[in-house]
């Protein structure tokens, strides 16, 4: 008897296979688990379990990669600005020890002199090539650094420094060196900053960084200006109690708590264990330390004792200007010390981060190569089941039900061979249908085709006729308008040639007078006197020919007529010019009474014969535009304006502001639209004119000008009172508008 099967939505118990009582489970934390995976294929399944799986993984991985990328950049970067700097710490001493030799050049004897002006070729020549250091690294890391601008200054300031160094006075020469000096320190710091030096995030490092940006710099800068100051009282000079208190107290103060900050930062950094394996920064740097801090030490014991702003007996200046100079000579291979323990210290870092990088690289995807082997030969094994059991099922359809079911598997689903049922025909009866349906699809899609096809031609060949009927009828609107122009040009023409041809026939009247008193002046001359009466008889009928009462004044009204036909010609040329704004095809302000003016002279030759313009302005009115483009709007209007008046009417043209709007108001006393045709006159292609006057694309176009530029166009009519279109432009736009495809049409 067979047994019933029961739902899920029974609350009922059943019975196993093995006689046990068996409920159905109540919902659990797994219940949601569940019902998803037996919803999907076993496919799916482990799909959907390794991306659960390797995602996170992958991510960690390219988040841990990404992290150690933005190290190892950050260390890379550090060492660009320790490379950058390194012929920049050499210009700052250079720079030092020329602006000393300067002062000595200024300031001392005939001997000095020599000795200084020799010392300053010298130096000179070390700054040019510390110059060519820095052009060479700054043209391969300026960019990167942000330096470019600080060295040009730089540069510049020393370049005018060492121009005037032969021809300017102590003081001067002082000041700009100092001036130099200052930038290169600041370039320094900035170098630094930008490098990420500065933001070093562990204290060895961090402190040898304090002291090559900022510590040693700012001592050099001190030293060497409490050394010069030490130089001109070795050189006799007498200094004011200002310089005598920087001599004594307040360079020696900023020397002092500088190089102490460079002792703590020493200390620090040999106490920290690094974790990189880097170098012991005592073993690079201690050597140079020690003989920084007993050079330090010697040069501020020279001003140590005194306790006023006043020098004695005890100061040796001269020997206080060679212990500025040893502690100058041990900033340097301080600098270089610590220079040298932080780069290798970055070195280690960068190591240590790529090492790290290579190591994630290589054994995270080892462990998800090991997970994805693990679930590929678990799907492998389900699949294997399955399909042992897909084909026992396809058996059972055609009716061998004699062979045994044989599963490898030992897992639960073993279990499934027991129960299989099977339902082959079903599916084959499905399989059918689908095929059935898929044929009639394909047949829908290929007719789908070729009707698209059929009307992308026809899309095409309308496109086509309406470009050619738009260029056509361009063409067509472009002679109109250069027929009345042409017309406009012709009649000054005329009368300045008739007024030419007249001078030119006076010219020839004067000429043969003049041609006689020539030849009556060579027959005096030569005392040939028989022909004399002949000659002067000949002048006197020749000079009948000009009416001398009135010609000088026919004359020049003549050449007045001509100028003013040619400032005629002159001035339609230039109106012309201001309608299509050839040198103003860009996007700007634009004072649109202006472009109305020049618009209604360029369709004088249409209007003046059916109407008189009635203007009504409001001063200075502009707006953000494409000039000719909104001259093209106006030139539409207005011409239409005129067709439409038969007889002669007026046209009245207003502007005004309102609010954030530029308002044009054009109105006409013509025969009017009638109201069923108004919301039609800015479809392409209408039209009220006959066949053959019109295509109906002008008011079109003048509608998506209007409506690139955000502006409005509306317009009102009656038939028999007229018709008013009202423009409205925005005087500023919120952004520059797309310049619109260059198009000509009167409507």
């Amino acid at each position: 008897m067979p047994r019933r099967r029961t739902t899920d939505n029974e609350d009922t118990t059943g019975v196993s296979a093995n006689g046990f009582e068996r409920k159905k489970e109540g919902f659990s934390i797994f219940t949601p688990a569940v019902k998803l995976m037996n919803n999907l294929k076993y496919p799916v399944k482990f799909t959907l379990i390794s991306l659960i799986l390797d995602i996170p993984s992958l991510l960690l991985l390219g988040l841990l990669t990404t992290v150690r990328n933005e190290a190892i950049d950050f260390g890379q970067k550090e060492r660009l600005g320790l490379e950058y700097n390194e012929p920049v710490k050499e210009l700052l001493f250079h720079v030092a020890e020329h602006r000393q030799a300067a002062l000595i050049y200024f300031e001392g004897g005939e001997t000095d002199k020599s000795v200084a002006k020799k010392l300053l070729q010298e130096l000179q020549s070390k700054i040019e090539n510390d110059i060519t250091a820095i052009d060479d690294v700054d043209n391969r890391l300026g960019e990167t650094l942000q330096g470019k601008e600080k060295w040009a200054e730089i540069r510049k300031l020393w370049k005018a420094t060492k121009e005037s160094i032969w021809k300017s006075s102590t003081e001067k020469s002082y000041a700009d060196h100092s001036e130099v000096i200052d930038k290169i320190v600041l370039l320094i710091a900035h170098i630094g900053d930008i490098s990420n030096l500065v933001l070093d995030p562990d204290i060895d490092s961090y402190y040898m960084m304090d002291g090559v940006i900022f510590r040693i710099p700012l001592l050099v800068q001190k030293i060497s200006e409490a050394r010069d100051l030490g130089q001109r009282v070795a050189l006799g000079k007498e200094l004011s109690s200002d310089r005598l208190a920087e001599l004594i107290f307040v360079l020696p103060g900023i020397v002092e708590n500088t190089f102490d900050g460079v002792k703590l930062g020493a200390s620090k950094a040999y106490e920290f264990k690094n974790i990189y394996n880097g170098p012991k920064v005592k073993d690079i740097v201690n050597q140079d330390f020690d003989a920084s801090v007993g050079a330090i030490n010697a040069f501020l014991a020279q001003t140590k004792p005194i306790r006023k702003v006043a020098l004695d007996s005890t100061f040796d200046a001269k020997q206080y200007v060679e212990s500025g100079n040893m502690a100058l000579a041990a900033m340097r291979k301080l600098y270089a010390a610590e220079a040298k323990a932080l780069d290798q210290l970055l070195v280690a870092r960068i190591d240590t981060f790529t090492f790290q990088k290579r190591l994630m690289q290589i054994g995270v995807p080892l462990i998800w190569a090991l997970v994805i082997y693990l679930l590929v030969g678990f799907y492998r094994s389900v699949m294997k089941t399955v399909n042992s059991l897909d084909e026992i099922s396809k058996k059972l359809v055609k009716g061998d039900t004699d062979e045994e079911v044989k599963l490898e598997a030992k897992d639960e689903l073993a279990s499934v061979g027991e129960s299989f049922n099977t339902i082959g025909q079903a599916l084959v009866q499905r399989n059918k249908e689908l095929e059935e349906n898929k044929k009639k699809l394909e047949e829908s899609l290929h007719l789908l085709e070729e009707s698209y096809s059929k009307l992308e031609e026809s899309n095409a060949r309308i496109q086509e006729q309406q470009t050619q009927l738009i260029q056509s009828e361009k063409m067509a609107s472009l002679g109109q308008m250069v027929a009345g122009i042409a017309h406009e040009v012709n009649t000054p023409l005329g009368f300045v040639r008739n007024n030419i041809e007249v001078l030119e026939k006076n010219q020839r009247r004067l000429l043969d007078v003049l041609e006689r008193y020539r030849d009556l002046r060579d027959s005096l001359v030569n005392g040939q006197l028989d022909e004399l009466e002949v000659k002067l008889v000949g002048i006197i009928e020749a000079s009948k020919k000009i009416d001398s009462g009135s010609f000088n004044e026919k004359v020049q009204a003549l050449i007045a007529e001509s100028i003013d036909g040619i400032d005629r010609i002159q001035q339609l040329v230039l109106d012309l010019k201001n309608f299509s704004r050839l040198d103003e095809a860009s996007f700007k302000e634009s004072d649109l009474n202006q472009g109305i003016e020049s618009t209604l002279k360029i369709a004088h030759n249409i209007v003046k014969y059916k109407a008189e313009v009635i203007k009504d302005f409001a001063p200075e009115l502009k707006a953000e535009c494409f000039p000719a483009r909104i001259n093209q709007v106006l030139l539409n209007i207005i011409t239409n304006a005129a067709q439409a008046i038969e007889g002669q009417g007026n046209i009245w043209i207003k502007t005004y502001k309102e609010d954030d709007m530029a308002v044009i108001k054009i109105r006409d006393n013509g025969k009017g639209i009638p109201q069923e045709n108004l919301k039609k006159i800015f479809e392409p292609f209408f039209t009220t004119k006959d066949v053959g006057q019109g295509t109906g694309l002008g008011l079109s176009i003048v509608y998506k000008i209007i409506e690139q530029h955000k502006g409005t166009i509306t317009v009102q009519s009656e038939v028999g009172k007229g018709t008013e279109f009202t423009i409205k432009l925005p005087v500023k736009q919120s952004k520059q508008i797309v310049k619109p495809a260059s198009t000509l049409i009167l409507n």
